[in-house]
């Protein structure tokens, strides 16, 4: 499903000839690329993958899987005591 179109559009460029069409600044030069230009109706997509990073959700996400890792790591060390207890006795 495309979501906009490949285009030729018109940009300017850092040149040391001065463009004669009057379009771009000194020093610059009109010249055609290529564009994948993006539809109207599908730039709220595109607007809405743009978020900032959420540092603060991240560093919940991370405290809780480091969390995680040491309840587990006690919790296998206090089975071990428990099971070499029962083997020594």
């Amino acid at each position: 499903m495309a979501i906009g179109t490949s285009e030729i559009i018109l940009v300017c460029i850092p040149s040391t000839s001065s463009d004669s069409s009057g379009y771009c600044p000194s020093n610059t030069a009109l010249t055609t690329t290529t564009a994948y230009l993006i539809d109207p109706s599908n730039a709220q997509t595109i607007d809405s993958l743009q978020t900032p990073f959420d540092y603060a959700y991240a560093g919940e996400i991370f405290s809780g899987a480091f969390c995680s890792v040491l309840i587990l790591h006690f919790f296998a060390k206090g089975l071990g005591f428990v099971i070499n207890f029962f083997k020594s006795a």
